[in-house]
């Protein structure tokens, strides 16, 4: 494909031992740093109007914030990262009703959308502020990406979606020369089937043919050929589809000239690029490691929850990496 779509949805764990995670991607922000438009593509979740940042200027981390709103000594919270579960919102929520007594009140409309007001009845403004921090944490999630997928049977591993992208431009490449080949190949044999067609024409026009005159005809020709023309034998020929069929043998060679043109252009494009891939490949002889667990999240010393993707073979010995020589 010409682009990647895997990636404008969310990837979470492959079947091989390895944990991978990927937030999803604008299909326009792709389409456009494959061109060159763009430097870098930010996990895009649609109808998400919150916030989506780099943590701490971290490759692989982001943190994902609801907005949360402030009237007078209310909080509004109308939404929660795609990512973050409603339960772990509802016991963090209880968390502040037990810390501060009576005063804070949670009002909870929430339906098929959140909707959440905290409405604080004291009058200490630290208080205050430690609430609106603490709030501001709950409804936020940091999410380390991890990209690992598989090549040739091989596990590939990226530092970011960017690099994996960059990659994926010598994909595109090899991609428009194995159309080229197939099409070129396809024109071949459309040329081919055609001349014999026209042979096939004149010779059943000449006299009536018994199937055995057809049989020794078609023998000569590959298996492909001859049950395209033995599906033709049922019809009965005339000299205008003769003509139409050397008209459209002149059509095909003028097509063949341009298809071989496209195919070696694209070929010498291909042959002059190394594939990038090779270098991200990593062996393991561990492959009974459990997938990633979407339950499996912890909490950072923020106090915002975390949902860790972190590779859990980031430990391997460097022997089991690809260094170009046999393990």
């Amino acid at each position: 494909m010409d682009v990647p779509l895997g990636l404008t949805m969310p990837i979470v764990g492959i079947a091989v031992g390895y944990k991978t995670t990927v937030l999803p991607r604008k299909l326009k922000d792709i389409q456009d740093f494959l061109e060159g438009k763009r430097k870098s593509v930010k996990p895009h979740f649609e109808g998400f109007n919150g916030t989506i940042e780099k943590y701490k200027d971290m490759d692989k981390s982001w943190i994902m914030s609801s907005i949360v709103t402030e009237e007078g000594k209310r909080i509004m919270i109308r939404e929660i990262p795609p990512i973050l579960k409603y339960t772990s919102v509802l016991k963090k929520l209880d968390y502040l009703v037990n810390k501060y007594e009576n005063k804070v009140r949670i009002i909870n409309n929430s339906n098929t959308k959140v909707n959440i007001d905290i409405v604080y009845l004291g009058k200490d403004k630290i208080e205050w502020d430690e609430l609106k921090q603490y709030v501001q944490k709950t409804f936020s999630i940091i999410i380390t990406e991890c990209p690992v997928f598989i090549k040739d049977k091989e596990v590939l591993v990226y530092d970011s979606v960017e690099q994996y992208l960059e990659d994926y431009k010598w994909q595109v490449i090899r991609l428009r020369y194995k159309n080229a080949e197939y099409e070129f190949n396809k024109t071949t044999f459309e040329l081919a089937f055609n001349y014999a067609k026209e042979l096939f024409i004149a010779f059943m026009l000449e006299k009536k043919r018994s199937n055995d005159e057809i049989d020794v005809w078609m023998k000569p020709y590959d298996k492909e050929i001859r049950d395209r023309l033995e599906r033709l034998t049922s019809r009965k020929f005339t000299k205008d589809e003769l003509i139409m069929t050397k008209q459209l043998i002149k059509e095909l060679i003028v097509e063949l000239k341009e298809r071989g043109k496209e195919l070696k252009e694209s070929q010498k494009i291909f042959e002059a690029t190394e594939d990038p891939t090779i270098t991200r490949g990593i062996k393991s002889k561990k492959n009974t490691v459990n997938l990633f667990d979407t339950d499996d999240v912890s909490e950072s010393k923020e106090g915002i929850t975390i949902w860790d993707g972190k590779d859990v073979f980031d430990d391997l010995e460097t022997e089991e990496k690809i260094s170009g020589e046999d393990e």
